[in-house]
C-alpha cells in the first residue's frame, strides 16, 4: 500500500466513515468465510464425519448471511443497489442448486459447498486474469485500472502482478480441491452401484 492509497483510505474514512468501515469489514468476513469452504469438503474422516457435516452446514449458514448482510449494505449503507442485486442473486441460485443434486452427492450441504467451491474457483481465476490483463495492457496505455488512475505505471503493473497472483494461486487451491472431491464423490457413488449390482 503506497503513500496515494493511505491518503485515499483517510479520506473516505474521515468523509464517509460508516460505508468505509462497512465495505472492509464485509470484505474480510467474506475471504474468511471463503477459507471454510475447502476444509469443509475436506473434513471427511471416518471419526468426524457428522463434525465435518456439521462445519459445511455452518460454512452454508455464513455465507449466505454474509450475503444478505452485503446485500443489504449495498442498499441501504453503500447506496449501491447494483451490487445488492448481484448478491441476492447469487443467494438465489445457491439455493436452486440444492435442488439438482445428483446421486453422486452423499449430501445437500456438501453438494452446495462444492458448487460454491466450484463458482469461487472460476471468480478468483477470473480476477486475477484481469488484472493481469490490466498488467499486459497497461503499458502500451490500452487499460488503466479505474480505481487507482493516478498511480504511476510501475506501481499499476507491481500490484495488477501481486493481486492477480494473490487470485489466481486461491483459485487454483479452490479448483483442486473442488476435482479431488468431485472425483471422490464419483469414485464413491461407482463402488455403491457395483456393490448394489452384486447384490443382485
Amino acid at each position: 500500500m503506497n503513500v496515494q492509497e493511505v491518503a485515499q483510505g483517510k479520506r473516505w474514512l474521515t468523509q464517509a466513515p460508516v460505508p468505509y468501515l462497512f465495505s472492509w469489514t464485509i470484505t474480510i468476513v467474506m475471504f474468511m468465510v471463503e477459507g471454510l469452504f475447502p476444509l469443509a469438503l475436506v473434513w471427511q474422516g471416518s471419526r468426524v464425519k457428522q463434525r465435518g457435516r456439521h462445519i459445511q452446514i455452518v460454512t452454508l449458514i455464513l455465507a449466505y448471511t454474509g450475503m444478505i448482510v452485503f446485500a443489504l449494505g449495498d442498499f441501504l449503507v453503500v447506496h449501491q443497489p447494483l451490487l445488492g442485486l448481484v448478491a441476492l442473486v447469487i443467494c438465489a441460485l445457491g439455493s436452486l442448486v440444492a435442488f439438482v443434486r445428483p446421486r453422486s452427492q452423499p449430501s445437500m450441504p456438501q453438494w452446495m459447498v462444492l458448487v460454491a467451491t466450484w463458482v469461487m474457483a472460476g471468480g478468483n481465476l477470473l480476477n486475477g486474469l484481469i488484472y493481469y490483463s490490466i498488467t499486459l495492457l497497461a503499458p502500451i496505455g490500452v487499460v488503466r485500472p479505474p480505481l487507482i488512475p493516478a498511480l504511476p505505471l510501475g506501481e499499476v503493473i507491481w500490484q495488477g502482478v501481486v493481486t492477480g497472483s494473490i487470485f489466481c494461486s486461491g483459485g487454483v487451491l479452490l479448483l483442486l480441491t473442488a476435482v479431488l472431491i468431485s472425483c471422490q464423490y464419483q469414485r464413491n457413488a461407482s463402488d455403491t452401484d457395483c456393490g448394489i449390482s452384486h447384490k443382485r
